[in-house]
């Protein structure tokens, strides 16, 4: 059966290779803010005025201060790069044998329910269960199996779950401040460690979701018998000249 393609497929490998190692690397420094935590749940006081006045909570804070900045960093990164992967995954459904017609949700509204209060907490995850439920369509014309959707694996659910987990917790830490409602004072170190254990949660999950998209649509790729980056007629035939 032939499917009109309004893009040819694209490659997803290098788009995922480079959120995955954007993630690997928020990991890495949520577990510096982790093992940070440690000593901050001994300094004598979290009252900002007096840790200047301290050089081991001076250093601690302005440590935090670093991570924090690095995290902001990277959160916006990381977001840049998996929003274009995922915009450019649901693009590629079309070639890979699924009619746009057939999907709830379009590429930009994959992309802009991130973005939309209330909205976010829920359709950005079915649009990405919708996306890999897609990259392996089956034909139309198999009884008994039009519109079929399997399951995806748990770390899906999972990664969603330790999202909102950690963006409640981060809210929460925020606001409470030490525990006493001091907003100018450092959070509480155990606290803020449990939220950066969530967001290690959400991203390792996330590593998961991208790579099994990306090698969900390769397989499909091959399958339909596509080559990355070329969707054209087969190169001519080579002939050496006969040997006299």
């Amino acid at each position: 059966m032939y499917y009109p393609m309004a893009r040819p497929f694209a490659s997803l490998r290098l788009r995922a290779r480079i959120v995955t190692g954007l993630l690997a690397t928020l990991i890495f420094v949520a577990l510096l803010a982790i093992f940070l935590a440690i000593p901050e749940s001994l300094l004598p006081t979290t009252d900002l005025d007096q840790i200047g006045d301290d050089t081991f909570g001076l250093g601690l804070l302005l440590a935090s201060v670093f991570l924090l900045l690095i995290q902001g960093l990277l959160y916006l990164t990381v977001s840049v790069f998996f929003l274009t992967f995922v915009y450019r995954a649901h693009e590629n459904l079309p070639a890979l044998g699924t009619r746009k017609n057939r999907l709830q949700y379009s590429s930009g509204w994959m992309v802009g329910s991130f973005f939309v209060p209330f909205v976010s907490l829920v359709i950005p995850y079915r649009a990405v269960k919708e996306l890999w439920q897609r990259s392996q369509p089956l034909p139309d014309n198999i009884p008994g199996m039009y519109d079929y959707k399997p399951d995806p694996p748990a770390y899906f659910a999972l990664w969603w779950f330790f999202w909102i987990l950690a963006n409640i917790g981060n809210n929460v830490v925020f606001r409470i401040g030490d525990g006493n409602g001091k907003s100018d004072s450092l959070p509480l170190p155990w606290l803020h460690a449990c939220v950066h254990g969530l967001e290690i949660g959400a991203a390792v999950c996330l590593i998961m979701v991208v790579n099994s998209i990306a090698r969900r649509q390769a397989e499909s790729a091959i399958q339909m018998g596509q080559q990355q980056g070329f969707t054209g007629p087969p190169p001519p035939p080579q002939f050496s000249p006969a040997q006299s």
